[in-house]
């Protein structure tokens, strides 16, 4: 009787083990249809519809080093923010309301004389060479950061300098927008124009509000020394500027500009000479011989060199120069 009993508590105990490892698989199985779940709902708002077939290949990691770019500038746009209203006196007792809206009008002012003076001005150049122009964009708005941060240092000349960084931030918005819809474009290789937008600005708002939290502990985390604010600062601007470059360098236009052109002509002319070489290798010319892939020299560098490379967009993003002071291709565009 006794081994009875204890063989009946033994299957009970198994059948325990089985009902308890059903509901593991089972909650396992939940667990992982909701973390499905969320990453459907995720990318419904985040991504175009058909991602990553609707969108050209390159999409994701200029969104990804984007996006550290963007919070960058959250983050210095915090510090030059408190430059600025330190500045115009807020907080002591001598300064007054008028006197700080005077200020504010004046550097509002500014920067809509200077967005309407650049729109009219580079109107017909952004989509031309719409990386440049990107690039442009955000070293101007560094430059602009600086001059805020720099406006309360120097009291005399607070006005001057936060009229100039509103300026730079003016141009890096008319360049930022006119250069977007170009990039837009290149992505939406579906027709989605307004899909790619329309989740790029879904991006945009939550980085913004990661920045509002980040920046509530990182402004807390500076304890208002100076040093230590503008050691922050100057990484955050070297980040912001690699950040950038990695972006641009990750766009692979299908579309020719001077710049890409210029290049693409480059590579074929260091080409022509092997080729007709190649062409008319028996006829003596003991140069033409030595270059000639059918001549016997055993030279077989031509299959492994760079110029023999496919030449493919981003062969072209490779190599593409859009450092500011490099090329300016509108001044002579047959240079």
């Amino acid at each position: 009787f006794r081994h009875e009993i204890t063989g009946e508590r033994g299957r009970l105990e198994a059948d325990q083990r089985k009902d308890g490892g059903k509901r593991g698989l089972i909650s396992d199985m939940r667990s992982g249809d909701a973390f499905q779940s969320a990453k459907r709902a995720l990318a419904k708002v985040f991504l175009p519809v058909s991602f990553p077939h609707s969108v050209s290949s390159d999409y994701l990691e200029f969104q990804a080093w984007d996006t550290i770019q963007a919070m960058c500038s959250y983050l210095r746009g915090i510090l030059a923010t408190t430059a600025v209203l330190e500045g115009l006196g807020v907080g002591e007792a001598t300064a007054t309301p008028l006197a700080a809206a005077v200020q504010w009008v004046a550097r509002d002012l500014t920067g809509m004389l200077a967005n309407l003076a650049f729109a009219t001005w580079g109107a017909r150049r952004f989509d031309s060479d719409c990386k440049r122009w990107r690039f442009f964009a955000d070293v101007i708005n560094d430059v602009g950061l600086v001059l805020d941060m720099l406006s309360p240092l120097i009291p005399g000349l607070f006005l001057l300098f936060v009229c100039l960084g509103t300026i730079c931030k003016a141009l890096c918005g008319v360049a930022a927008g006119a250069t977007r819809s170009s990039i837009t474009t290149h992505f939406a290789i579906r027709d989605n124009v307004a899909d790619v937008s329309a989740k790029e600005g879904a991006q945009e708002t939550a980085v913004t509000l990661a920045g509002l939290l980040a920046g509530l502990l990182f402004a807390s985390a500076l304890n208002h020394s100076p040093a230590t604010i503008w050691t922050a600062f100057a990484a955050l601007t070297a980040l912001h500027v690699y950040a950038n470059f990695r972006a641009m360098r990750a766009l692979h236009l299908r579309t020719l500009n001077w710049p890409r052109l210029r290049l693409l002509v480059s590579v074929l002319d260091a080409r022509e000479p092997r080729v007709g070489s190649a062409a008319g290798g028996g006829s003596g010319g003991g140069r033409d011989n030595s270059n000639s892939s059918g001549s016997g020299s055993g030279d077989t560098t031509g299959a492994s060199s760079p110029l023999d490379a496919p030449l493919s967009p981003a062969w072209a993003a490779a190599r593409e120069q859009f450092a500011w002071d490099t090329l300016l291709p509108w001044r002579d565009p047959a240079a």
